[in-house]
């Protein structure tokens, strides 16, 4: 049984800029609409990192590396972007 080489979107997009010498129309809608939620989606994110507040246990702040805090603020940021509960919007 053969497997068809997995083609990525941007190798698509040059194969039918190659053979059809401009793109269809509604695949550049598509890409330029995905890169647009893309750079929302970012945008979004960026929001959170920037307006969030960490609490910190004083125990954790005092005994912490300084690899340990940036981990735990790592991860209280990553689960506000992921539950969405920062108010960014």
């Amino acid at each position: 049984m053969t497997t068809e080489p997995e083609v990525t979107l941007p190798d698509a997009l040059a194969w039918l800029k190659t053979h059809t010498g401009a793109y269809p129309a509604k695949i550049l809608e598509f890409v330029e609409n995905k890169e647009s939620l893309v750079k929302a989606e970012r945008e979004r994110c960026a929001r959170i990192c920037e307006q969030s507040e960490i609490p910190f246990d004083l125990e954790l702040w005092r005994l912490s590396t300084k690899k340990e805090m940036t981990a735990h603020t790592a991860r209280a940021l990553a689960d506000l972007i992921r539950t969405n509960k920062a108010g960014a919007e």
